[in-house]
């Protein structure tokens, strides 16, 4: 899963980093809100094949919509790859903020920004993906 479709997701290079292996069917997802209250179910989902087996994900949903990425995902077609999202793994990358030193951010406003971060709900309650298949792989961000 990535934020911005033009680059390769940290999780997918941590996982290469550390794994060092490509998994045979790798799907880039994102998924984005639009200020729209409901997107058109022929507009919510766009996929182009970047190489063979690599595909490149837009899904889209309306503010007033909630994701669920597995029912969304199997309803998509990948041209024969035989892909199977009741087997899929999601990579996530998990971001953890800490305080730089030195910072040029207020110790208020870094607390304040730092408390609602803690208490954000997590993307993979957000988009209702099975515990079961999520693997996380974080990275420390000093600000």
């Amino acid at each position: 899963m990535t934020a911005n479709p033009e680059f390769i997701p940290t999780s997918l290079l941590h996982n290469l980093k550390h794994n060092k292996v490509l998994h045979e069917h790798v799907i880039l997802l994102t998924v984005k809100n639009l200020d729209l209250p409901q997107v058109m179910t022929d507009q919510r989902a766009e996929v182009a094949e970047v190489a063979p087996n690599i595909y490149r994900v837009t899904l889209r949903y309306g503010f007033m919509e909630m994701p669920n990425l597995p029912p969304a995902l199997a309803q998509l077609q990948f041209e024969s790859t035989g892909f199977d999202v009741s087997q899929a793994s999601y990579f996530v990358s998990r971001e953890l903020l800490v305080r730089s030193r030195p910072s040029h951010i207020s110790r208020w406003r870094m607390a304040l920004f730092l408390l609602m971060t803690k208490n954000a709900t997590p993307i993979t309650d957000f988009l209702r993906i099975p515990l079961d298949r999520v693997v996380e792989l974080g990275v420390r961000i000093g600000i």
